[in-house]
């Protein structure tokens, strides 16, 4: 009977030495290991060779392996398995792996900051502990608890802020962190309170008397609480993104240019000069020159109120956006869109919508299938072709490759004529056109003797 044992397990390296006594019969030629993840289910096998003690690499250290060995003859016959043993799985060590903060540093004193911390690891429920230190001092924020949040209300202002956690398992009792990895810490910088933000930019730049457009201010040193106005009056919706991005909504107010102005609480505001401007009227189409045409065919829209730069209005052809290629206050050349169908052309300039001109898609025109003709030589013939359009544009015809003697009528597609007397085949292209767009069909005429 053979006897396995585990002489030696390296956790790190996930190796363990197994050993076996010998089996005494003449005719051994070796042996097998077999190992699997459930006791009695031992799925895979290793020819270990002639031998009585073997480095087994472990798959996965985190699971229990079971194993066993048999002995085989010079015929390929084996032995029982011997008793299983099993692996002691490596549990990895607590790790701290990320640490985050609900707001964006810098902050002013009095914002209110939750850190939140993940681990991995280790043995759960995790036990955390904070610490907050300035530079000079490091104070405890918050003993052990399994909360793995801490919030912060800090009281004056300091760059040099440090946030640390430390971390320990379920069942640990030290008053430290488990090991070097279960520790992690996050800089945070707590500004002074007469810092000013300043303001560089507003999109888009310009929209209604009656406000409500949406906007992204651009700048920086923007901090939690900030309030913004136009024109000296406040805005709706103020949402502090980060310290260099804030979206809100205007408000209603008199037609021109006016200053935006953000201000962080107790400091001066940082304002751009006439960086935004209200619209006394909204956008005026009077024409569209063509109003009708193909994708990619470009149309002069005529009107008012369209601005001296587009920024960021737009021009849809029923709803789908076109990119304009000229801008002015009064002209704009944009291209039909791909995707665009027949309907409504509509510029919309700082968040305002203009009047609807309509507008029509060009589509090409359609000629109905030709069957291949037959006909005897020297005999009048004729032979009408059929095309539609859906624009209702008035077509015209034309056919190439006709036998001699014979034509087509540019307006009504009817190719007629005397055949000549040569008989051969003859391949036949016959095509209508809307002016722009056309459809051709090609088809054989074919001259017999009779």
């Amino acid at each position: 009977m053979l006897f396995l044992c585990i002489t030696a397990e390296l956790a790190e390296s996930a190796v363990v030495t197994l050993a076996w006594n010998p089996n005494s019969e003449s005719d051994l030629a070796g042996y097998a290991l077999s190992y699997g993840t459930t006791s009695g289910q031992l799925t895979t096998t290793i020819d270990v060779g002639n031998t009585t003690i073997y480095a087994f690499a472990i798959p996965d250290p985190t699971k229990v392996y079971y194993i066993a060995i048999r002995a085989y003859d010079t015929s390929g016959l084996f032995s029982p398995f011997s008793n299983e043993v099993a692996t002691t799985p490596v549990v990895p060590a607590l790790t701290v792996t990320n640490l985050a903060a609900s707001l964006p540093s810098p902050q002013l004193p009095g914002a209110t900051i939750t850190f939140s911390a993940t681990a991995t690891g280790g043995t759960a429920p995790y036990q955390y502990k904070w610490w907050v230190a300035n530079g000079t001092t490091s104070t405890l924020g918050r003993d052990w608890s399994t909360s793995n949040t801490f919030a912060w209300t800090p009281s004056t202002a300091s760059p040099n802020y440090l946030i640390t956690v430390w971390a320990r398992n379920a069942s640990s009792t030290i008053d430290n962190f488990d090991n070097p990895a279960a520790k992690l810490s996050l800089s945070f910088v707590i500004g002074s309170a007469t810092a000013a933000a300043t303001v560089s930019s507003v999109s888009p730049n310009s929209g209604a008397v009656g406000g409500g457009t949406s906007v992204t201010i651009t700048g920086t040193k923007f901090a939690s609480g900030a309030t913004v106005t136009f024109g000296g009056t406040a805005a709706t919706n103020v949402v502090v993104a980060s310290s260099t991005s804030i979206t809100a909504r205007t408000p209603a107010h008199a037609a021109g240019a006016v200053n935006v102005t953000v201000t962080n609480s107790g400091t001066q505001g940082g304002t751009l000069t006439n960086g935004y401007t209200y619209m006394a009227s909204a956008p005026v189409l009077t024409s569209l020159s063509p109003s009708l045409a193909a994708v990619g065919a470009p149309v002069t829209i005529a009107g008012t109120n369209f601005g001296a730069t587009r920024g960021t209005s737009t021009v849809t052809f029923n709803g789908v956006q076109a990119v304009p290629s000229s801008w002015s206050a009064s002209s704009l050349v944009v291209p039909v869109p791909a995707g665009a169908t027949s309907g409504a052309v509509v510029v919309t300039v700082g968040g305002v919508a203009s009047n609807a001109l309509a507008f029509t898609v060009n589509a090409p025109p359609t000629l109905a299938a030709i069957a291949n003709q037959t006909s005897v030589r020297s005999t009048t013939v004729s032979l009408q072709l059929a095309a539609t359009d859906p624009n209702g544009t008035a077509l015209t015809y034309s056919a190439n490759g006709l036998p001699p003697g014979l034509s087509v009528n540019s307006a009504t597609g009817l190719i007629s004529g005397r055949l000549s007397k040569r008989t051969r085949t003859y391949t036949v292209t016959a095509t209508v056109s809307d002016g722009s767009l056309s459809s051709s069909r090609t088809f054989t005429w074919t001259v017999t003797v009779r």
